[in-house]
């Protein structure tokens, strides 16, 4: 196991994030993403928000925009899910 020796070492587990928020999977499926995780907040500094990734917001005719995670390193996210084991 990889987290035992960190553990002794350092006390505590760093895991890899991306800095956003993730839709439940049913809240996506009703905003019509059948495939992929809703962005739904960003961290102003994280990984997602250097990499240009945006928070949703709303156009001048009052639209919703948002963005939809559909794959990490070359595999497939399809839910909310996928995302947490893709940086595992």
């Amino acid at each position: 196991n990889e987290i035992v020796p960190l553990l002794i070492r350092d006390g505590r587990i760093v895991r890899a994030g991306l800095g956003v928020g993730l839709a439940e999977d049913a809240v996506a499926r009703r905003l019509g993403v059948n495939s992929g995780a809703v962005v739904t907040s960003v961290q102003p500094a994280g990984a997602a928000a250097i990499s240009g990734i945006l928070p949703p917001y709303r156009d001048r005719e009052g639209r919703w925009h948002f963005e939809i995670i559909v794959a990490i390193d070359g595999q497939a996210i399809r839910e909310r899910e996928d995302v947490l084991r893709a940086l595992d």
